[in-house]
């Protein structure tokens, strides 16, 4: 549902980053237009130039993340390219069916880590521009998860609402969805671990157990996306669930604990 690479499109935009391929669908730029346009209710800032900061720094940001992923696979051999679209980004094995490396579980829990690893490291960067301009980072818990806010006010950007936005939202794009990422959700990177810690313990029921791990945290964040009034996260969140509990049916339908 999730994972599988969205087909080529006559507009997507495809360029070369670091030896990787690079495909930009179309669709990747409706998630930052809405959260853009909807930040800009009510602020000081026109709608246009708020969606502008949304769509470049969700851009980097999850670039960034993808090529976390894909320096990791190149590390272990494996070819890679990278597709932005709809809900995020994909980093995908490039080899052919017949001659696609097989990465081991440890390789792979790597591999997975690799891409919150490089966004926290990117929000440090965010994080350290604030510090260097002496402006001053605030902890704050406004809603369903704690966020970091920067403090212009006595530095050389004070009253520049566009980089203050800039900031915010580099931050809260780096650490808040990568630390969600590492939810023991599938697909989602801390899914992918999960389900790799669970097949070592259990190889024959191992997926089993990822998938009921995967439904019941699922669930939770659901629920606590709706009453917490974040309807985007609980229907998203919804939406991983029901993915992870069909491909359970799916499972015990075919009476194999392997699928």
């Amino acid at each position: 549902m999730f994972l599988n690479e969205p087909p080529r499109t006559s507009y997507d935009f495809s360029f070369n980053l670091f030896g990787f391929p690079v495909r930009i669908h179309p669709g990747f730029f409706v998630l930052p237009f809405v959260f853009g346009a909807q930040f800009a209710q009510g602020g000081d800032q026109t709608a246009g130039v708020v969606i502008l900061i949304f769509i470049i720094v969700f851009f980097v940001s999850i670039l960034v993340h993808e090529l976390g992923h894909s320096f990791a696979l190149r590390y272990f051999g494996v070819p890679s390219h990278i597709v932005l679209y709809w809900f995020g980004g994909l980093a995908i094995h490039q080899s052919g069916w017949g001659s696609q490396k097989r990465l081991t579980s440890n390789q792979q829990i790597i591999v997975s880590l690799a891409g919150p690893i490089a966004g926290f490291a990117l929000a440090g960067l965010f994080a350290l521009a604030v510090i260097g301009l002496r402006g001053q980072l605030i902890f704050a818990w406004p809603g369903m998860f704690p966020v970091v806010i920067p403090n212009l006010t006595g530095t050389a950007l004070e009253g520049n609402q566009s980089m203050l936005i800039f900031f915010y939202v580099g931050l809260f794009c780096n650490i808040f969805w990568n630390v969600l990422n590492l939810a023991p959700v599938l697909p989602l990177d801390g899914g992918q671990v999960s389900r790799e810690i669970c097949q070592k313990a259990d190889n024959m029921n191992g997926l089993r157990t990822a998938l009921i791990i995967s439904v019941a945290t699922a669930a939770i964040i659901a629920i606590l996306g709706f009453t917490r009034g974040d309807s985007f996260m609980g229907i998203f969140f919804a939406l991983l669930g029901i993915s992870s509990y069909m491909t359970l049916q799916q499972m015990s339908g075919r009476g194999g604990g392997v699928w």
